[in-house]
C-alpha cells in the first residue's frame, strides 16, 4: 500500500526504503520547491511534501523524462504544477498518485506514460480537474462536447487524426494548455469565462486560420491572432492577455507595438523579427516574447511585471539592454541570463 509522505527534512531521510531527497535535483523557487531532475534508482517513488522546511510546489520540465526504471510514482498534495515533459517516455510507470492540488498539467508532462494511455475512459481527468486525454470516437458529423467540471484542458492529444464537427466547452473550463486542440473543427464556444489559453492551443487547427478579423480576441480580453498590416500596432482596450494560439507568432516584422494598461499576461510567441516593445502595464512576460528581434537594442519592462520567462529574449541577448527599476523581475531575469540591465531610476 501507499502512503504520502508528511515530511522529508534531511537528505539522508529515507521512507519505506523508496526515496531519499539526495536522489532529487531541486531549487528554490518564490519560497517553495522546485524539482529539477530525479537523479536515484529507486522504483517507487515518493516525492517529498516538504524538503528543508519549505513545500514542494512544482514538478519541473523533463524531471524524470525518460526514465525506464520508475514503476510508480506518489505526488504530494503540496505540488500545483506539473511542468512540460517531467514523466515524458516514463516508459515502465504504470501507477500514479496525483493529487487535487495539481492545477496545471503542461504539454508532453505525461506523454507514453502506461499509467495514462493505459485509461480506458473517454475522458481522462486528474488533480484538479484537469483533462489530460480524449479516448473518444472523432468525426466530422460529431460534435466534441467537454465535461462539466474540467477547469483545465491539457495537451490531450487532438491532433490531425481527429475531426469535429463542433466543441462545447463548460463553463467549468478557465484555461485551454498548449496544443490542445490541434485539430480541425467548425466552431467553438470560447466564453468569458476562459482567463488563459496557451501556446499554441489550436496549432493547425482549420478554426484558427478561418479567424479574419484585424484582431481575434476571445474569453475574457484574450488576443489569440493579428491579421493586420500596420507596422506600428495598438493593442485594443479590453484586452487582458496576449497569447499565440497558432504555430506562428502574432506579431512579425511590425517596428512599434504598444501594449496598454489593463494587460495581465504576455504569453510565448507573440512578437518576432525587429519589433520595438513598449509595454504598458503589463505584469507577465512569458517565453519567446521577444526572441528573433536580431535589430532590437532596448527594452523596457515596467515594474509591475511578476515573471518573466528565460525565454523571453532568446536571440540577441548580446545587444540588447532591458531598462526598469532595480529590485524587479526584470533585474533578476537579467542577472539570471547575463543580460545588460540599465536601472530607469
Amino acid at each position: 500500500s501507499y502512503k504520502l509522505v508528511s515530511e522529508i527534512g534531511s537528505e539522508e531521510t529515507n521512507v519505506n526504503n523508496f526515496t531519499t531527497i539526495s536522489e532529487f535535483k531541486y531549487e528554490e523557487q518564490n519560497g517553495s520547491i522546485r524539482i529539477t531532475e530525479f537523479i536515484g534508482k529507486s522504483t517507487d517513488v515518493y516525492i517529498p511534501n516538504k524538503i528543508k522546511d519549505m513545500e514542494v510546489s512544482v514538478i519541473g520540465s523533463g524531471a524524470f523524462s525518460g526514465n525506464k526504471e520508475i514503476n510508480s510514482v506518489i505526488i504530494p498534495d503540496t505540488v500545483n504544477k506539473i511542468e512540460s515533459a517531467a514523466f515524458r517516455h516514463c516508459l515502465n510507470l504504470t501507477y500514479m498518485e496525483i493529487p487535487n492540488s495539481v492545477k496545471e498539467i503542461e504539454a508532453e508532462a505525461l506523454e507514453e506514460v502506461p499509467y495514462i494511455t493505459n485509461q480506458t475512459g473517454e475522458f481522462v481527468i486528474v488533480g484538479d480537474e484537469v483533462l489530460i486525454s480524449y479516448n473518444g470516437v472523432a468525426g466530422s458529423d460529431i460534435d466534441l462536447n467537454i465535461p462539466d467540471g474540467v477547469k483545465y484542458i491539457g495537451d490531450i492529444s487532438l491532433d490531425k487524426e481527429y475531426e469535429f464537427n463542433n466543441v462545447y466547452l463548460s463553463d467549468s473550463v478557465e484555461t485551454i494548455g498548449s496544443f490542445a486542440f490541434c485539430c480541425d473543427f467548425n466552431s467553438i464556444n470560447i466564453t468569458d469565462n476562459i482567463k488563459k489559453i496557451c501556446t499554441g492551443a489550436f496549432e493547425d487547427s482549420n478554426w484558427i486560420d478561418n479567424q479574419k478579423d484585424e484582431f481575434v480576441i476571445v474569453g475574457d480580453g484574450i488576443l489569440i491572432k493579428y491579421n493586420g498590416n500596420d507596422k506600428n500596432i495598438i493593442i485594443p482596450q479590453g484586452v487582458k492577455s496576449v497569447a499565440c494560439a497558432d504555430e506562428d507568432y502574432i506579431f512579425r516584422n511590425a517596428t512599434s507595438i504598444v501594449f496598454q494598461d489593463g494587460i495581465k499576461y504576455i504569453g510565448d510567441q507573440v512578437v518576432a523579427v525587429d519589433a520595438t516593445v513598449n509595454q504598458n502595464g503589463s505584469d507577465y512576460i512569458d517565453g519567446n516574447l521577444i526572441s528573433d528581434n536580431e535589430k532590437l537594442t532596448e527594452v523596457y519592462i515596467p515594474s509591475s511585471v511578476e515573471y518573466i520567462s528565460d525565454y523571453a529574449i532568446s536571440i540577441g541577448r548580446d545587444h540588447v539592454t532591458v531598462i526598469s527599476a532595480s529590485e524587479t523581475e526584470a533585474e533578476r531575469f537579467c542577472a539570471k541570463n547575463n543580460i545588460d540591465f540599465k536601472d530607469i531610476d
